[in-house]
């Protein structure tokens, strides 16, 4: 007698599938022209994966990626638990989510039409694309830094790598928001350059009121 139950697991692989299959076109259109990229997508004349799925996936592989590597480079590991390291990744998300929320407030000011979630979705396409594929490469180098900070020679290298992810993350956000709120790139660099002052005086006021906050999210 065969058993008529459902194929799951044929259909859990296609779906796997077609999600990774997804992330990957998103990643590469978006790296490739992210002004062209954020203009279609929000006229819907491109279908992309979501930008909330498209950041989990990057995040689903970053998590375990630099867990691994903060466990091999420390030879006197923290007593955090796992799932600590494995949310840390997303730590700078949650960072550019509050800095593109500000960064809205100003565009706004400027005459944008667009709603905040726009903006919100550009960031999180940075974050889970160029930004990402560059993090899952040089993150290893960051971590390696860290750990190793008293080498001049080893702060050196992590110093240009954190620099190389600051330049990706900021030619690619500003390029994209340019186009999706169709305003010059200057004035968008203000805008971006003053929300993230905003947050660098908030930071200030955590780091001397919580330090201990601040020294954890900085390890790694």
């Amino acid at each position: 007698m065969t058993a008529n139950d459902p194929p799951w697991i044929r259909d859990a692989a296609r779906a796997v599938g077609r999600e990774i299959a997804g992330y990957f076109a998103t990643v590469r259109a978006f790296t490739r022209a992210p002004a062209s990229f954020a203009v279609a997508w929000s006229s819907g004349e491109m279908r992309a994966l979501n930008p909330l799925a498209f950041v989990l996936n990057a995040l689903a592989v970053l998590g375990p990626w630099r867990a691994l590597w903060a466990r091999l480079f420390d030879p006197n590991p923290k007593s955090t638990p796992i799932w600590f390291d494995l949310l840390k990744p997303a730590a700078p998300i949650a960072v550019n989510v509050m800095v593109t929320s500000l960064f809205h407030v100003f565009v706004r000011v400027l005459g944008t039409q667009r709603p905040m979630r726009s903006s919100l979705a550009v960031a999180l396409y940075v974050s889970g694309g160029p930004l990402a594929v560059l993090n899952f490469l040089l993150g290893p180098i960051v971590l390696y830094g860290f750990v190793h900070r008293l080498s001049r020679a080893v702060a050196l290298w992590s110093a240009l790598a954190n620099f190389a992810l600051l330049v990706v993350f900021l030619v690619y956000l500003v390029a994209a928001q340019a186009a999706l709120h169709r305003m010059a790139r200057w004035r968008i660099t203000i805008a971006v350059l003053v929300a993230w002052i905003a947050l660098g005086v908030g930071s200030t006021w955590v780091s001397l009121h919580h330090p201990e906050f601040v020294r954890g999210m900085l390890g790694g």
